[in-house]
């Protein structure tokens, strides 16, 4: 059976990661491999220097992982469940996420080159400084997240959540945002297209720090609450 999660605002729906009964211990001398698949592992209290490319983790258990300052490519993480794992200043190129909850992991300063992120969920996340680059992004809730400076350039989002994060300083430079959700977070100095923002949901409070930064948008109220969303950028 399949498990879902919903957001408690956006009405997005997160494909739980599927996992097994029973995992296997992470061999203590067993590194990340070119090429390796590790299945139904749980790994825990274990910093890998290295990372190989096109290493795949399936249905496993992250606790204490540390990743970072490392280059990979096709790196893959899927149907896991991820605590304290540490990713930060490290350059992950074609990388995929799928099904995959994230729990007071560190990924600051992280490099997301042409990754795919679906069925994820952040929560308690420092992703300052992170940078999406060409990514895709579909069904992800970042909560309760600091991504202060965060980058998201030429990316597209799409059914996104960020309840209660703090995006101070953030860009969103030529990306596409379809059914995204900035309600509760903090946008101070965030920098958007708006053009590219229709569909784009904010609260009372951000539609006047937004139109107080001069960004020149109309809002118009939906049904629901004192909540907002561009509806088209306001002509001169």
């Amino acid at each position: 059976m399949k498990r879902t999660s919903r957001a408690k605002k956006g009405g997005i729906i997160i494909e739980s990661p599927r996992l097994p009964p029973t995992y296997e211990h992470f061999p203590f001398d067993q590194t990340l491999e070119d090429g390796g698949t590790y299945w139904r592992m749980e790994i825990s209290r274990r910093a890998f220097p290295s990372v190989g490319d096109d290493v795949s983790i399936e249905e496993s258990l992250l606790e204490s992982v540390t990743m970072s300052d490392v280059t990979a490519h096709q790196f893959s993480l899927s149907d896991c469940r991820c605590r304290f794992l540490d990713l930060s200043n490290s350059t992950l190129k074609r990388a995929t996420f799928a099904r995959v909850g994230l729990v007071a992991s560190r990924l600051t300063g992280v490099s997301l080159a042409e990754v795919r992120v679906s069925n994820v969920v952040f929560e308690e996340c420092k992703l300052d400084f992170a940078q999406f680059w060409k990514a895709k992004l579909k069904n992800v809730i970042f909560r309760r997240c600091k991504l202060q400076s965060a980058v998201f350039e030429e990316t597209e989002l799409t059914n996104v959540f960020f309840d209660e994060c703090e995006l101070r300083d953030g860009t969103f430079d030529a990306a596409l945002l379809s059914s995204v959700s900035f309600v509760s977070s903090d946008v101070i100095g965030m920098r958007i297209e708006l053009q590219k923002l229709k569909g784009v949901a904010i609260d009372t409070h951000q539609a006047a720090v937004l139109l107080a930064q001069g960004v020149g948008a109309r809002v118009k109220e939906l049904e629901e609450g004192e909540i907002f969303q561009f509806i088209e950028q306001e002509k001169a």
